[in-house]
């Protein structure tokens, strides 16, 4: 009865290391843990990408402006197809939200996401 149930409980722990490693071989290219967003004068954007997408589950809150592509952001306002400061404003916006509503939120001040220190090739 006892070999029984070691055979089970090996069986059951080798079915979910399988389904483990089948979930992390399918789950979708989630990018860079951190970016570093070209933001001018103020200083670069250090940007927590991986605890945005764990937070928020909705990439669309973000990538509703831009596509998911390095330098994406640079490149749409140089060629006019973004405003200087949207990309600040939806996040300063959604951070705002959230702290009015008591959930977790990021900072809201200049100083707290610009580092004139941090250069683009950072991460």
């Amino acid at each position: 009865m006892r070999c029984k149930r070691m055979m089970f409980a090996v069986g059951i722990f080798a079915l979910m290391l399988l389904l483990g490693s089948l979930i992390s071989f399918s789950s979708p290219n989630r990018g860079p843990e951190r970016i570093v967003i070209e933001a001018g004068r103020m200083g670069n954007v250090d940007f927590p990408h991986h605890e945005h997408q764990d937070e928020l589950k909705d990439c669309g809150v973000c990538h509703k402006l831009f596509p998911k592509e390095p330098g994406i952001i640079v490149k749409m306002k140089r060629e006019g197809k973004l405003e200087p400061k949207q990309v600040m404003g939806n996040c300063r916006g959604c951070h705002r939200e959230r702290a009015n509503r008591g959930m977790p939120a990021g900072p809201t001040s200049c100083n707290r996401c610009h580092n004139r220190e941090l250069k683009s090739g950072d991460r």
